[in-house]
């Protein structure tokens, strides 16, 4: 590995396009690969990506209105992506990504497909962890074994053990009492746990 040392800002031909060091090494890489970069894009269609990337959603009028009204260009993109860093949305958007990961489903999904008394349980866990910004270690910690590393207040025991729904909700058997549905399932478990940690 190569020792870590100070670099020296490359020399650029468009001097006004770079906003800070950083741009001006982005600016440096476009050059080498006989690239230029792309006219800034227009206050709306900003504030739609930026919607649309962090809660899935259009913005609101009001949105709209607010973000354009602002004048300088990095305050607005700062104050907006808190606020939708900050949106129940966010956790809804980005949390259906691991609920994919967990194969999360309101029934068994196999032969027979049976439905599941209280699925919405794990969900909202899953959105309220990416709402609350939860470290990712303790995230996966509370799903595998929540049940094992329990805190002493009454809330935080509950969550944890609600975020061992992680091991129930995905495809399963539903053959009572057979050793090889049982057998099969918790394949299944650790197949999907694998998946979901080292795939995504």
């Amino acid at each position: 590995m190569a020792v870590l040392a100070t670099a020296e800002d490359p020399t650029v031909k468009d001097a006004g396009w770079p906003r800070d060091d950083i741009d001006r090494f982005i600016l440096a890489s476009f050059g080498i690969a006989q690239l230029a970069p792309v006219a800034d894009v227009d206050p709306v269609t900003l504030v739609r990506r930026m919607s649309f990337d962090l809660t899935g959603l259009p913005p609101t009028l009001q949105e709209l209105d607010d973000f354009c009204g602002r004048i300088n260009r990095l305050t607005k993109r700062l104050v907006w992506l808190i606020v939708w860093l900050a949106s129940p949305d966010y956790g809804v958007h980005w949390g259906r990504h691991w609920l994919d990961l967990a194969r999360f489903g309101e029934s068994t999904g196999f032969i027979p497909n049976l439905r599941c008394l209280t699925p919405g349980g794990y969900r909202d866990y899953v959105i309220r962890s990416f709402n609350q910004d939860k470290p990712y270690h303790a995230f996966i910690r509370e799903q595998i074994a929540g049940d094992l590393c329990l805190r002493q207040m009454p809330t935080e025991r509950d969550e944890q053990l609600i975020a061992t729904g992680f091991m129930a909700i995905g495809v399963k058997m539903s053959t009572s009492g057979s050793k090889f549905a049982t057998s099969w399932t918790m394949s299944m478990n650790r197949s999907t746990l694998s998946r979901a940690l080292y795939w995504h």
